[in-house]
């Protein structure tokens, strides 16, 4: 069943939790034309199938289809847009600087990263959660 479906669209800011119910109840793996088409699935047990097998939903980046983004991004977006056993070697790399005990560590900056950054827009009185906070932390940290 071919759904239209843009998540880039303001109709789905405004509306993604009733797109996601409809589809979950009458087409849980669904098409959409939108960027060249691509299936979206609406179900958890469904999207965590998907990205534990990497053989059939790959997440590589390559020349010929681009990456998991839609629209695709020209060049890999980190090991997001990695396969086994690629991927692996990365988070390995990384693992230790993401467990509980190095994340309580970290808290303390952290805290202080968002109260300097909710500083810089407060006084406003109104902000955009993702443009004057979630993209500008991760950056950050």
């Amino acid at each position: 069943m071919s759904v239209d479906y843009d998540h880039h669209s303001p109709r789905f800011t405004e509306t993604w939790p009733e797109q996601y119910r409809d589809m979950r109840a009458n087409c849980p793996i669904a098409r959409t034309d939108t960027y060249g088409g691509f299936y979206v699935l609406s179900r958890y047990a469904d999207v965590r199938h998907a990205a534990q097998d990497y053989e059939t939903f790959s997440s590589a980046h390559d020349d010929e289809r681009g990456g998991i983004m839609i629209p695709p991004n020209p060049t890999r977006l980190g090991f997001i847009e990695m396969d086994p056993p690629e991927q692996q070697a990365y988070r390995r790399l990384l693992a230790s600087a993401f467990t509980p005990r190095a994340v309580r560590a970290y808290e303390p900056r952290l805290r202080a990263l968002v109260d300097r950054t909710i500083d810089r827009f407060i006084e406003q009185g109104t902000f955009d959660v993702v443009d004057d906070l979630a993209n500008p932390i991760p950056a950050i940290v």
